[in-house]
Parts: structure tokens; sequence; C-alpha cells
């Protein structure tokens, strides 16, 4: 490539998203004096979104990626402007005003309640397929026994960004930070529950579509990323081959949903990538347009960790949910006793002790309690055969 070419290509890419820059000169202030005053924006708790770096400033300004929804916020402090202003919102997939006025999204919007009872019959329909699966390594338990009203689902212990044990339950706050379109990761080693949190997200969120309005309720959609051969091309394409096969509406309308930001996305699995993996590999999945829609992202800590922490996808993803090991608690407890009551109830000879024996075991025996420290590993001590 020659210079000219080369000079062409380089100004054609800063000029996708020149206005960052232009508030910063326009104040003559370098990339580092920018990061610098952003930091001091950051409250102590705050500081866990990650260091501000002169590397994350450039790549904002040349468009590389866009500053997550905390960093967006804090510069439009520092800048007294608003998001449009500093070109966050050019992208009409995001952009409600640009959104709204899509042909596709006014379709959709005039059809609404049509709409609606479809996919409130799809949901239901979704819902029992869950409840009929397997559940992570049972041979014969069903989601419905973890998932169900009187299931063996325990509120796994977390901590969010500020390292802070929360008391209330995890999906009710999971539910309430995707209803204000954010980006959530949630980290967990492998058995610690994660894939059963998003499924435990996504039975609430059909809920409240089924009991809601139109519009007011979010849309959820459940997506293995193991199941995704490809993360290149259109995001609407690379959704609708996922769903295509079952879902009620035509494309046009499946496109107006995502356009309207009616829809949640929860993607399981980022870790889960097939063949040899390399820190390219991960860069190139994780700049792929799915991770552009505000969503809850679940993926091994020690992944994020090696990996990902060093993607575009750890700043995007600026809400971070870190799953804490079990205890034997009064909860632990209840749900084993409620296991031996279900599988006493079976035609299958229930053949392990009784509850109270098991429970006694895992309070004597230190390796037993470890292992019993992640619910899939506690599941398979207590199921028979094991």
């Amino acid at each position: 490539m020659d210079i000219s070419r080369r000079k062409r290509k380089q100004d054609s890419h800063f000029q996708a998203n020149p206005h960052l820059r232009y508030q910063r000169k326009m104040r003559q202030w370098t990339q580092a004096e920018l990061a610098d005053k952003l930091y001091q924006l950051c409250e102590p708790g705050e500081r866990e979104h990650g260091i501000i770096s002169v590397g994350m400033i450039s790549g904002w300004e040349r468009g590389e990626h866009l500053p997550s929804s905390f960093w967006q916020r804090k510069l439009c402090t520092l800048f007294d402007t608003t998001p449009d202003l500093l070109g966050f919102l050019a992208d009409p997939l995001f952009d409600a005003s640009d959104a709204s006025s899509h042909p596709k999204t006014q379709q959709f919007i005039a059809s609404s309640r049509t709409v609606h009872e479809k996919l409130a019959d799809y949901l239901q329909d979704q819902c029992k397929r869950l409840f009929d699966a397997l559940a992570s390594g049972s041979a014969y338990l069903r989601m419905s026994d973890i998932l169900g009203e009187q299931g063996l689902f325990v509120s796994p212990p977390w901590e969010g960004i500020s390292r802070a044990t929360r008391d209330h339950n995890l999906t009710k706050h999971l539910v309430a930070l995707l209803s204000q379109r954010r980006y959530i990761l949630l980290l967990g080693e492998a058995g610690q529950g994660k894939t059963t949190v998003l499924k435990h997200v996504f039975l609430q969120l059909a809920e409240q579509f089924l009991q809601g309005s139109p519009e007011q309720t979010l849309f959820p959609l459940y997506l293995p990323l193991r199941d995704v051969s490809s993360f290149t091309g259109n995001v609407h394409d690379l959704l609708w081959q996922h769903i295509r096969d079952d879902f009620p509406l035509e494309q046009d309308d499946f496109i107006g949903l995502m356009r309207s930001q009616r829809a949640v996305l929860l993607l399981d699995g980022f870790d889960e990538i097939r063949g040899e993996i390399t820190q390219q590999l991960v860069n190139e999945r994780a700049s792929s347009k799915l991770f552009t829609y505000p969503s809850l992202l679940s993926c091994r800590r020690s992944f994020f960790d090696f990996y990902l922490a060093r993607s575009p996808l750890q700043e995007r993803y600026a809400d971070r949910i870190r799953l804490l090991p079990l205890h034997l608690t009064d909860a632990v407890k209840r749900s084993i006793v409620t296991f031996c009551e279900q599988k006493a109830r079976r035609e299958q000879p229930f053949r392990r002790p009784a509850p109270e024996a098991i429970i006694s075991m895992l309070e004597t025996d230190q390796d037993l309690r470890d292992l019993a420290q992640r619910p899939l590993f506690l599941l398979m001590l207590l199921e028979p055969g094991r």
C-alpha cells in the first residue's frame, strides 16, 4: 500500500468517530490527561471498572470500539454534553430515535399486540423445553426439578464490582440490571452454576413477558455460544440462523423486535470456543457485533483472567458478577432434604443415606465439603450410582 492510500485509509478510520477527539483537542488535553481526568471522576468503589489508559482513549477516538456505558457517562459529565454529541449513538441499531423511525421497527410496533401473542406462545414452548431438558451433570433429573417452584435451585452467593457479597437474590439483581439495558459479565468456575443462573434469569424474564404488556416487557433470547459456528457478519443474520426453525415471526419482524430494543440476550459460555484457543481468536470473537447488544454473558473466571481481560469486552461489560463457593447454609441443607424427598417418591429405589446422614458427612468431611461448594459437584454427590 502506498503512502497516499495508507493516509486515506487512516483518515477515513479516524472520521468514523471524530467527536471525542475534537472535544479533547479543543481543551488542549493529551490522551494521558483525558485518562487522568476520567479516573479522577471515579468514586473509590467505581475504580473496579478498570484502569483507564491512553490505549483505551486511543481506541475510542479511532472508532475501534465504543466506551462502555460507564465510561460514556463519565465522558458526558466531563465534557458537559450528551452521548449523541460525542458520537456514541451513530449506529442506528442503538439510536432510539433512528430505530423508532426505521420501517421495520414501525411495522413491528404497529402490530405489537399480535406479535406479543405469538411471542408469548413461543416463550411458553421454550420454557416447557427448558423444564423437560436434563439438568447439567445429572442422569435423570430434569431442569424442572432444579428450577421448578419447589426445585433444588439455591441462589448462589456472589459479589459485584464493589467486592461486597450481596444478600439479595442474584436472579432478581440480574433481571433488574438487564431491564436497564446493561452489559453484565457472569464469572464462575466449572460446575459453579453459570448456565443454571442464566436459565433461571430466562424463566423470570419469560414470566414477566407473559404477564406484562407489550410496551413494558423484555423478550429474552437464550443463546449457548458453543452452538454458534461463526461470529462474523450481520448480527441479525447470526441470531436468525440460531432461532429461525421455531421462531413464530418472519425475519423482518424479528429485526423489528431487535431494533426496537425490546429483546435481551442471554449469552452462555464465551469460553466454550472450538479448536485451539489463542488470544487472537478470542479478540476476533470479542469483536463480533453480537456483543454490542446489552446482554448477560457468562464465562469461566479463569478464562476471563487469562484471555478476555485483554479483549475489547473487558471494557464494554463493566457490570461484573462473580459467583462464590457454596457453603453448607440452611438453604443448601433444605435443597439436600428436598432432593432426598423427591427421589424417595420416584420408582427408582433411593440408594443413598437419609438427608440427615448426608448433611452430617458434609459437615465432618472437609474434602466432601470442599467438593460440594460447586452445585454441579454437590448434585453428583447426591445422585445414586456415582
